[in-house]
């Protein structure tokens, strides 16, 4: 079910109760009959207390929504039935009024987004199993249920001014001063909280897109990403010597220290390539790489293949702090390999606001034959929820060089400690997983996007 789906549904619920359609004697009285109903829930007596119908804000819920929205409702009438409010001001015509009215309400947000974090996280895991839209409709309100357990909501505050006009002699409301303030009161801030989400998706699509064009720029001259990442043979990407990439977007900045990788015939016995790129944060603030992918080419400039699931560990670098942009490709079945493989790597460059940061101890890994598994402890020593943080670890043999990464994906609520697990292959298909001989992990992040 996807963040918009659910969004959609948010705000449904609003425009089922904002319609058209008790009038009394003075201002003043309408807007406490509409406020007293709205909060009560009391559609039928909202629709008499407008002078004309209003307009559908958005389009209907789709029918797969239906039921969220129904237990959405019923959980939004108990928080609801906590809304106070006060009329602050009230200026009086012949025959119009304007009525301000100051609402305080019990905020979500809190909540809402907490319940996406873990949402997020059970999805994923239901991905791999093939889960249907009901599946995940059933993980989301479970997970809301849990967050609405946990979780307090904050106070939320809202001023509203309602134009009033006199109708053959009896009072109703025209209009609003802010719906968008009012739809927020009625929902206890659910449907800003997943507004919020959705525009974070949409910045992020459009930071990606001034990524294209840059890349497109770029090919009008010289790939200098291209040329600056080494060459992978059929064997292994040759030692050479280190080359620095500097790519800025207004003072952030990073410097490629070292890289490495190589192509193989992997599980299914196709080619396969799995490179790596190390990266020092040279700027004077928190970076994150975002929208990160890497095309491989062969030597004739010919486009092989592109990795859009490429990992970052850790998600952020402090400044000085160095990091690693890994792929693991399976992309390369029935493409011809002899020419060699150059990867290209591609990605947009952010500060990472809300930098936090989960401390590990107690490493431990084993072997399995299976590949590389993991135990540690974790403690979140900030104050904040950490609702999608991706622990990932990098293995080192006994001469300190690369030869494996993993990830996972977890959640820390502030001063929480916990052990998990997190596991994955080494760099190729048949290395020896016994050449292991220490592990680093990483947990470490921004914690803006929540």
């Amino acid at each position: 079910m996807e963040i918009k789906s659910v969004r959609v549904a948010a705000v449904s619920i609003y425009i089922a109760l904002f319609l058209a359609g008790c009038g009394t004697g003075n201002p003043e009285d309408v807007v406490k009959t509409f406020s007293d109903a709205m909060i009560s829930y009391d559609t039928a007596t909202m629709k008499t207390c407008y002078a004309e119908e209003q307009e559908e804000l958005i389009e209907d819920p789709a029918e797969e929504d239906e039921e969220i929205t129904k237990e959405m409702i019923e959980y939004l009438k108990e928080t609801s039935a906590k809304t106070t409010y006060k009329i602050t001001n009230s200026e009086k015509g012949e025959k119009t009024a304007t009525i301000t009215v100051k609402y305080n309400y019990d905020d979500i947000t809190p909540i809402v987004k907490d319940a996406l974090g873990n949402y997020m996280v059970k999805a994923l895991a239901a991905a791999f199993t093939g889960g249907d839209d009901s599946e995940y409709e059933e993980i989301f309100m479970t997970c809301f249920n849990e967050s609405a357990e946990s979780k307090e909501p904050d106070d939320g505050d809202a001023e509203i001014k309602f134009s009033c006009v006199l109708v053959d002699k009896v009072w109703k409301i025209k209009e609003v001063s802010d719906k968008d303030a009012l739809e927020n009161v009625m929902t206890c801030n659910l449907a800003a909280a997943f507004s919020d989400i959705e525009n974070a998706f949409a910045s992020a699509g459009s930071s990606g897109a001034d990524m294209d064009k840059k890349d497109a720029d770029d090919s009008n001259g010289s790939n200098d990403k291209k040329k600056d990442a080494k060459g992978l043979d059929t064997e292994d990407l040759s030692s050479g010597n280190k080359e620095e990439l500097t790519e800025s977007i207004p003072q952030l900045s990073v410097e490629l220290v070292d890289n490495g990788g190589t192509i193989f015939n992997g599980y299914s016995g196709d080619p396969t390539v799995s490179c790596w790129f190390k990266y020092k944060n040279t700027s004077d603030a928190p970076v994150k790489f975002e929208e990160v992918y890497i095309d491989y080419y062969d030597s004739n400039e010919k486009l092989m293949g592109s990795d859009q699931n490429c990992q970052c560990i850790p998600e952020a670098l402090k400044p000085g702090e160095t990091g690693y942009i890994y792929s693991y490709y399976y992309g390369l079945g029935g493409v011809y390999t002899d020419n060699g493989c150059v990867p290209s790597v591609h990605y947009s460059l952010q500060q990472a606001k809300e930098l936090y940061t989960v401390d590990v101890e107690d490493k431990v890994f084993k072997t399995s034959g299976f590949g590389v598994e993991i135990t540690c402890k974790a403690k979140n020593n900030t104050p904040s929820d950490i609702t999608f943080a991706e622990p990932g670890a990098v293995y080192y043999d006994a001469d300190g060089e690369v030869v494996g990464f993993c990830y996972g994906v977890e959640s820390f609520s502030p001063g929480q400690e916990k052990t998990f697990n997190i596991s994955g292959s080494m760099l190729t298909y048949g290395m020896d997983e016994k050449i292991v001989d220490s592990v680093e992990v990483f947990i470490q992040g921004d914690n803006s996007f929540w």
